[in-house]
């Protein structure tokens, strides 16, 4: 019976790893498709120095060192990198956690916004969503909500939220104060209303990020952040595919994990079924014996 129960473990065991492959193959073929398609479509960041202290900031992409010495409200130009996973650091940081992890989709040219201190600033992605013209989109990173004016409009906005606001071209005044409560403005008596005029023109619109704190916000205008898809092809001219499939497989070993969880869950499965069937052949044995007998 020996041999028989090798020999039933090893047809299960080769059954069980084909269908492992089977199982990891559709993985396999999503995160090629994924890559052939981020070597298609490139992706681009930028970069806004919105620190509450406007200090100069060495920034790192990738362990690189990308930017040197970008002062408060400064806004690098876009850089044609792979899509997949990116880190983000600062130089002269040596905090482990000082690098944030940021995933670019393909196509895509988010801009990401450095707040709070330029020693160690975090990071607020912008997402590139294409916004009517002409417009404004005012993005509260501030930690308070804020009431925002905007020409005849008020309107309120959480932390961490965005609101677009159609407006008419030409030079637009945007104003924003913390609010004690719902959109009482007076319960907070600290809070002075600070303003900025955005230049809005037809074809384009406009983004206010609003920083700071409830004692002292600030008013950020951004241009129009996403790039156009043929601007971000002419700039993707020297940008290896190879690196591309690369980044897309390292995407933190996620389809390998789902591999090993479908082979380790099929040979739990194939060695159940060997030592059934082992069972019942030893059974029907047993009674051919008794039968002869």
């Amino acid at each position: 019976m020996g041999s028989r129960l090798r020999a039933a473990c090893a047809v299960f065991a080769v059954a069980g790893a084909s269908a492992a492959l089977v199982l990891a193959g559709p993985v396999i073929g999503a995160d090629r498709a994924f890559a052939a398609e981020a070597a298609e479509r490139p992706a681009a960041l930028r970069f806004a120095n919105l620190t509450d202290d406007g200090g100069s900031i060495d920034l790192l992409l990738d362990g690189r060192l990308r930017v040197v010495a970008m002062v408060g409200g400064r806004t690098t130009d876009f850089m044609v990198v792979p899509a997949g996973r990116h880190t983000i650091g600062v130089r002269g940081d040596a905090s482990p956690d000082a690098a944030a992890a940021l995933i670019v989709a393909p196509g895509a040219s988010p801009t990401v916004l450095l707040l709070g201190r330029s020693s160690h600033p975090s990071a607020f992605t912008l997402p590139d969503v294409a916004d009517s013209a002409p417009s404004i989109r005012v993005v509260n990173t501030s930690a308070t909500r804020v009431h925002v004016g905007i020409a005849d409009d008020g309107f309120d906005i959480d932390a961490g939220s965005s609101q677009l606001a159609p407006v008419h071209a030409g030079l637009v005044d945007v104003e924003a104060a913390a609010t004690g409560g719902l959109g009482d403005v007076s319960s907070a008596p600290q809070t002075a209303t600070v303003r900025q005029t955005f230049t809005v023109r037809p074809t384009a619109s406009m983004v206010a990020i609003v920083t700071g704190s409830p004692a002292l916000l600030v008013i950020h205008a951004i241009a129009p952040h996403a790039l156009a898809p043929d601007a971000l092809a002419l700039q993707a001219d020297d940008q290896p595919p190879v690196g591309v499939v690369r980044s897309m497989f390292r995407h933190d070993g996620l389809w390998l994990r789902r591999i090993l969880a479908g082979i380790v869950i099929v040979l739990v499965f194939a060695a159940t079924l060997s030592s059934l069937a082992v069972f019942r052949v030893e059974s029907l044995e047993d009674r051919v014996r008794n039968r002869m007998r």
